[in-house]
């Protein structure tokens, strides 16, 4: 019986002709002598016809296309199908599972394996029992994108389960690599003799200026501001702030408030905040502390 692998009966060949004269099997009802059998009707639940063979292609439904490096991922729905183009299930009488690896590559690279991937190899099995990936959301990190290329080559094969290296178990395709988004910090590495970058996120309560100079990093919020996804708000209705090089500086506060950017008269990025004055206090320019108001005023 070919058990969850599909059809009535299964012989482990990537095309079912292959096996046939050794294994007895036949779908040819001409052949019914007693060495031969054939399986009249039987679809084994619907997948995979009579008798299946091993995979024969990797079919691959759905890819992301773009991610950014460090913070996105390569997701993506397969099928294996027999010498049929039926849909397999993994074989639950197997040691091994169908596995698919994920190698990621320079876009130059002329083969791309998991000796020239500029990241470790993610790998994703097909359970015993499952039939194609659609239900699942198989995610394999996009860890780096290389310095001046705008994408990357993603090479997918099935191994395991006793499966041989046949192209057509591979599919090979390209990824476009998204610049840093809001909040991120653009980093540069390198690795094997390539120049890679990656983007990393800024902290709950930090910001960054520009996400595509690597020389500018993440900055603590000052406390007379607000920082969410690594943007900056100003606390007070009215502040103004600048954008100075790699950080922000409060440039001028409203009617009211004092503006307090120093400790020990040495400029502090940290306590960059606008200072109300108090009831009965007084303040000519923002520039200036708060006054007691006079008597009778």
């Amino acid at each position: 019986a070919a058990g969850a692998a599909g059809g009535g009966a299964y012989v482990a060949c990537h095309t079912f002709g292959n096996c046939a004269a050794t294994t007895g099997l036949s779908r040819d009802k001409k052949h019914q002598r007693d060495s031969i059998f054939f399986l009249e009707g039987n679809t084994a639940m619907t997948y995979g016809n009579d008798l299946a063979s091993g995979p024969l292609e990797l079919a691959l439904y759905q890819a992301e296309k773009q991610a950014v490096p460090g913070q996105g991922s390569l997701n993506f729905t397969f099928a294996l199908l027999d010498s049929d183009l039926q849909v397999m299930l993994s074989p639950d009488t197997f040691a091994l599972p169908f596995l698919v690896s994920a190698s990621l590559c320079a876009l130059d690279e002329e083969e791309c394996s998991k000796t020239t991937s500029f990241q470790p190899d993610t790998f994703f099995f097909l359970p015993p029992g499952k039939s194609e990936a659609s239900t699942t959301i198989f995610a394999a990190p996009i860890r780096y994108c290389e310095v001046g290329v705008n994408a990357i080559k993603v090479l997918l094969s099935v191994i395991g389960g006793g499966v041989q290296a046949i192209s057509s178990l591979s599919k090979q395709f390209q990824i476009t690599c998204l610049p840093c988004q809001a909040g991120q910090a653009l980093q540069l590495t390198s690795t094997g003799g390539r120049h890679l970058w990656s983007c990393n996120p800024c902290g709950p309560n930090q910001y960054i200026v520009n996400t595509s100079d690597p020389t500018i990093g993440c900055q603590n919020c000052p406390v007379g501001a607000d920082c969410l996804n690594g943007q900056l708000f100003g606390h007070v209705p009215g502040s103004e702030w600048e954008a100075i090089g790699s950080q922000y500086r409060l440039k001028s506060c409203p009617a009211g408030h004092s503006l307090v950017n120093s400790l020990d008269g040495l400029f502090s990025h940290d306590v960059q905040q606008c200072m109300p004055c108090a009831v009965n206090q007084y303040i000519l320019s923002d520039l200036y502390a708060c006054q007691d108001s006079t008597v009778g005023a």
